[in-house]
């Protein structure tokens, strides 16, 4: 049995088809209980106070760093296309249209439209 944030990990991963949804590239299961991925919050505590499971994705860490207290749309907006390093390696921050197709595609379950 897994303990609880290794567990936790697993299943934000699986939910997400073990894709990064701020970069668009595979989370490796044998990087995902490292430093190099975290949980984050779509919406961040210090703006909305949601610690339920569907405001939370996997991401690296890095990016996790640089998302800071932005939504995930607003990171995007702001930082799309931009390249970050990931553990030594340079990763690019998805497209607009790109971030908004990966949404559509994987996470249309979680997508709450407001009025």
């Amino acid at each position: 049995m897994l303990p609880k944030n290794r567990n936790t990990k697993k299943r934000y991963c699986i939910d997400q088809k073990y894709i990064s949804p701020y970069t668009g590239r595979m989370i490796p299961l044998s990087k995902l209980f490292s430093s190099a991925y975290e949980i984050e919050h779509i919406i961040p505590q210090s703006r909305f106070f949601d610690d339920s499971f569907t405001n939370k994705v996997i991401c690296e860490s890095e990016v996790n760093s640089l998302k800071g207290s932005l939504l995930g749309y607003e990171f995007i907006k702001k930082h799309h296309d931009e390249i970050v390093t990931c553990g030594g390696e340079a990763i690019k921050i998805l497209s607009v249209s790109a971030y908004e197709a990966h949404v559509k595609k994987y996470f249309s379950d979680k997508i709450i439209i407001s009025s």
